[in-house]
């Protein structure tokens, strides 16, 4: 009897590994397909040679501590698929009894943003794994984070960290103090909700969860966060 349960559980999970193998082997050839029509060599310098564009250097790294804390904080400590997140965003959400945290890596998110256009399909998903490994090969950590701050979207009309800070405060990137870093980091993963010049209270909830990142990762501490957080900010 033993035996024959044994013999069952082996088909199965060789069944599944079959399937499981053949559903990544399809979705590997669709992204090759994909890479082969749109190189993503090709699609980097398309960013990169934005009027817009800045490099690491060129951005206060308050905004870059934020914005790592926040929305990646094992980015550059961590190369390939973070199961680690994807667990943490899972508990969070079943404890919230919503989506309130997504797994995405910025590498990931990276990938979603030179590929994607749209919400992803699981098959989509996949790809971006894939492409986030292809990424990690050709790019530095530095120069993926440069991608992602160059190309998301912060409300208000404003793409890419350039225009989001010349936009809200008056101020260039590499100038922006702890207050306003903090502020357009919350605003990141959803820029329609938290956009400053329209549900401001909203903002500076996010920029709080921002401040917590930061004491998390030990970059600030308690008093800091509390400073930066009553810190007056104009709007523009």
């Amino acid at each position: 009897m033993g035996k024959r349960i044994l013999k069952v559980i082996f088909r199965v999970f060789l069944v599944l590994t079959i399937i499981v193998t053949a559903y990544f082997g399809y979705n590997f050839i669709q992204y090759q397909r994909i890479k082969d029509d749109r190189p993503i060599e090709t699609l980097v310098d398309d960013i990169r040679n934005n009027p817009d564009f800045l490099t690491v250097d060129e951005i206060s790294e308050k905004f870059l501590d934020a914005l790592v804390a926040t929305e990646d904080r094992r980015f550059y400590d961590r190369k390939g698929f973070d199961f680690r997140a994807l667990a943490r965003s899972i508990v969070t959400n079943i404890k919230e009894g919503e989506f309130v945290q997504g797994g995405s890596t910025i590498p990931q998110q990276v990938g979603k943003l030179l590929y994607f256009d749209h919400d992803q399909d699981l098959n989509e998903k996949v790809i971006q794994v894939y492409i986030m490994y292809d990424l990690e090969s050709l790019y530095s950590k530095d120069e993926i984070l440069e991608l992602y701050v160059n190309s998301i979207y912060f409300g208000s009309g404003y793409t890419g960290i350039k225009q989001a800070s010349e936009g809200y405060f008056d101020s260039s990137a590499l100038d922006l103090s702890w207050a306003e870093s903090t502020l357009l980091a919350g605003i990141i993963p959803a820029p329609s909700v938290y956009d400053p010049t329209i549900n401001f209270d909203l903002a500076k909830d996010r920029q709080y969860a921002v401040l917590l990142s930061l004491q998390d990762t030990g970059v600030i501490n308690e008093d800091q966060a509390e400073r930066i957080y009553n810190t007056p900010l104009v709007i523009y």
